[in-house]
């Protein structure tokens, strides 16, 4: 509850206001007793305001667009962001082991042992043909060891794994000692490209070229001797994948929530927005097209009792496009309007929604393979607006708010009256009514009597455009039977309910130079007795 003195009345602030400032007279009982009864005759308000002084602030979170035709847009703006690819996409741990048998018999001076053979390495995601991974992070360990008791040496050639052009090959002299029969070494795969192609003729495939030169000793070469290998590419980060990279891969966004502030305190009543739209763009640094799915991922909860709404399109998922090679690094903006053609989205509107959940998903290649790209932390930055044009009816839109109040400061008043003078230019009318409560929240008195209709409605063509301003003049009398009754109020309550012209039967269109001019007056007498 806000909480305001006597300001939330402006008869009452005046009055008081004049009584507090006798009851700070110093020395006040020097002065002979007497009895001051004026009347006092003050105008208290005479402002010119438009609808988008109203809408800043009621709804500080809006934005208050103005059209070339003088339109009103109320729009309320979030930004979201996908899943990076590095959550999504990523490069296995793989152990490689191999064997290269050593022909057995004598040798004669020295054994050259020959053998290249393809790896297939295996994908975190299903279809995926790898072409090349530039790694940021992770270890290979190399690990050999052979049964023979000759000396010589060895050199593995791994030309797919690079380092700043080098191959990460792996290079040994043995001495043929028992204690010299293993090999072992770590690299670390940071800023290491790995070539998936076996020299363009594959994917996900690399070649490992094992040269043994194996020195006479006099000794044969027994049978089942060999020379072991092990591989094991331990925990790799990547920085950057080149290839297809699968269909249908899901991605998703974070969550996010948009307070429309502006139906916050709205009892009843029912709205209809002619065009209302939610302005999606797709900024993707993703090199896959998406899919983006819309539907069922934004709910709106209404001010009124009933079950959320859920966005129902559009159908079929639009598909953002997506950086090719030529803009490695960069991004490519898409966007998408969803409108009355294409959701329902005008029903979600008119349920008076004061909040919307809104988190979307899709999913990559839907179109099936292709040749993508992704970044470690390339990801899809996504800007929504949601746009509700002042274009449209409004029937019986009642809201209230509620003040606090202290009724016995009312004591030195007699009588009030109030003069209201309104000339109204925006096309809808307000009944309005002030009610004082107790502290139960129990109703003691009225303020308005008769008709509330306070602040007339324009005069509109036939295409809801003003032709002329509603005009009313009302006076309000405030008696002594009343302020009694409302001496024992706590709370103010102010209601108001609203109706476009021709009781709300006709769209109309609220524009930046339609304003409403309020004068009020006020007339007050209190009794201030003193000695």
């Amino acid at each position: 509850m806000k909480v305001v003195k006597i300001p939330g009345l402006l008869i009452i602030s005046v009055t008081v206001f004049i009584v507090s400032c006798l009851e700070e007279l110093d020395e006040i009982d020097k002065i002979a007793q007497y009895t001051w009864n004026p009347k006092l005759a003050v105008p208290l308000a005479n402002s010119r305001l438009g609808f988008d002084d109203f809408l800043l602030e009621s709804d500080s979170t809006s934005i208050v667009d103005v059209g070339t035709d003088g339109l009103i847009t109320l729009a309320y703006e979030e930004n979201l962001v996908s899943q990076t690819a590095e959550t999504i996409f990523s490069v296995p741990s793989h152990t490689i082991n191999t064997s290269v048998p050593v022909p057995p018999g004598p040798i004669s001076g020295q054994l050259n042992v020959s053998q290249s053979f393809v790896v297939t390495y295996p994908t975190a995601g299903a279809g995926e043909q790898l072409d090349s991974v530039f790694l940021k992070g992770g270890t290979l360990q190399t690990d050999i060891d052979w049964n023979f008791s000759q000396a010589g040496n060895f050199t593995i050639t791994l030309d797919a794994l690079t380092s700043n052009g080098t191959p990460l090959n792996q290079n040994y002299n043995f001495n043929g000692t028992p204690g010299d029969r293993q090999f072992a070494n770590s690299n670390d795969l940071a800023g290491v490209v790995m070539d998936l192609t076996d020299n363009g003729t594959a994917t996900n495939a690399f070649r490992i070229t094992v040269d043994l030169n194996i020195i006479d000793d006099g000794n044969p070469i027994g049978a089942g001797e060999q020379f072991n290998i092990s591989f094991q590419v331990q925990g790799p980060l990547f920085q950057a994948i080149f290839g297809n990279l699968g269909s249908n891969v899901p991605i998703t966004s974070e969550m996010d929530t948009i307070n429309i502030k502006f139906f916050d305190n709205v009892q009843t009543g029912a709205i209809n927005i002619e065009d209302p739209k939610a302005q999606f763009t797709f900024e993707n640094e993703l090199g896959l097209p998406i899919a983006v799915n819309m539907a069922n991922n934004l709910v709106a909860t209404s001010v009124l009792p009933g079950p959320p709404l859920t966005l129902t399109g559009p159908t079929p998922a639009p598909v953002i496009n997506a950086p090719d090679l030529n803009n490695f690094g960069g991004s490519v903006t898409s966007n998408i309007e969803v409108n009355q053609s294409n959701s329902n989205i005008p029903a979600i509107v008119s349920s008076l929604p004061n909040r919307v959940v809104y988190q979307l998903d899709g999913i990559m290649n839907p179109s099936g393979p292709v040749s993508n790209f992704v970044v470690d932390t390339s990801k899809v930055n996504i800007g929504m607006r949601l746009e509700l044009p002042l274009f449209g009816s409004i029937s019986n839109l009642e809201a209230f708010n509620d003040f606090a109040f202290e009724g016995e400061d009312l004591e030195d008043l007699d009588f009030a009256f109030i003069q209201v003078l309104v000339s109204n230019e925006l096309p809808f009318e307000a009944d309005i009514q002030v009610e004082f409560l107790d502290a139960g929240g129990n109703l003691l008195a009225e303020l308005v009597e008769g008709d509330p209709t306070i602040v007339p409605a324009a005069v509109i063509d036939g295409a809801g455009n003003v032709t002329a301003p509603g005009e009313e003049s009302r006076l309000v009398e405030i008696t002594q039977t009343k302020i009694d009754a409302i001496k024992n109020a706590r709370t103010i309550r102010v209601r108001a309910s609203v109706t476009t012209s021709n009781n709300g039967t006709q769209s109309v269109r609220v524009l930046d130079s339609y304003q409403i001019v309020i004068f009020i007056g006020i007339q007050t007498q209190f009794e201030f007795t003193a000695g």
